[in-house]
């Protein structure tokens, strides 16, 4: 006896039989002519789809990147961990702590828009706002110079962390001009290696 099978109308017949009802029943004729108009509007829309898809590949891509900058003096403190590998060696520790604090914890709120000219900008909070401000690039550099060591020592305790570090800041405060503008100069080329220039 041969099995019998369900048609697309809903009908059982033979397996010997299908191929003539398929030729001569109108539902299911019907069901096969909108299967195929199915498949065809399918493959039809995922043509286009692929087409827009090439399309999108060949367009350049935007890359949107917030970067949140916080104002100068409102910048989070150090952890204690960061200041201990900061202090060593003690004569590197002052452009690292600035490295640090204004650019990898602040998001950079130290700009040198152009190295020929003798102007730094400074990202400042006047009235819940924030603004460049342009300030003199020499005297800036010398006040941060000494900002920083002031908060090493008063903020982290530095001198008591590091003997090192006590000797050589010793040694700074009586030691020359020349000494110390190789300082900033530190400082000044620790900006300008970690300044973004998108901002």
């Amino acid at each position: 006896m041969s099995e019998n099978v369900r048609t697309l109308c809903g009908k059982l017949h033979s397996k010997s039989n299908i191929s003539k009802h398929r030729k001569t029943c109108l539902k299911c004729i019907k069901y096969e002519q909108s299967e195929r108009r199915r498949i065809q509007e399918e493959k039809c829309e995922i043509d286009q789809l692929k087409a827009r898809l090439d399309e999108l590949e060949k367009q350049p891509k935007t890359t949107n990147v917030f970067v949140n900058i916080i104002p100068f003096s409102q910048e989070p403190m150090l952890s204690q961990e960061t200041i201990k590998e900061l202090l060593e060696p003690a004569s590197d520790c002052v452009p690292k702590y600035v490295k640090q604090k204004h650019f990898l914890k602040a998001g950079g709120n130290i700009r040198i828009p152009n190295k020929s000219q003798k102007r730094i900008q400074v990202l400042c909070e006047e009235a819940g706002e924030k603004i460049w401000v342009t300030k003199d690039r020499d005297d800036f550099i010398k006040d941060l110079t000494g900002i920083s060591m002031t908060e090493l020592d008063e903020k982290y305790g530095a001198s008591n962390i590091s003997e090192n570090y006590r000797r050589w800041a010793t040694r700074f405060n009586n030691s020359d001009k020349i000494i110390q503008q190789k300082l900033d100069n530190q400082i000044l080329y620790t900006i300008l290696d970690n300044q973004t220039y998108d901002k």
